[in-house]
């Protein structure tokens, strides 16, 4: 599969999210947990989502950390109360480099 690279300026986009501090190494086995949450929360709060797509936000550590905190989230049409493990947090806004992967996790490093 070839894949197209864009750029382009976007806005926040609200997510569902449960946070994780992790080892990039970790990733892998880290995420299917964090987003059983989140869906689980969202099956129970219909309407937060129409099409909305996985998305994981990772914060950088600034001080040479080895775990970094990543959100775990899925994208939803509006704020909402956190409960529990999942919090409503945000994309940030502005120029993004972007691209789109279609298939199984486990063709998701060519993209």
């Amino acid at each position: 599969m070839s894949y197209e690279v864009v750029t382009k300026t976007v806005s926040a986009q609200p997510l569902a999210a449960v946070r994780r501090r992790v080892l990039i190494r970790d990733v892998g086995r880290t995420w299917k947990p964090a987003l059983d949450l989140v869906w689980d929360f969202l099956r129970r709060h219909e309407g937060l989502r129409t099409d909305g797509h996985n998305c994981f936000l990772y914060h950088h550590a600034t001080t040479g950390e080895g775990a970094i905190a990543i959100d775990f989230g899925v994208e939803v049409i509006r704020p909402f109360e956190d409960e529990g493990e999942v919090m409503c947090t945000e994309t940030p806004a502005g120029e993004v480099v972007m691209t789109t992967h279609i298939g199984s996790y486990a063709g998701l490093a060519a993209a």
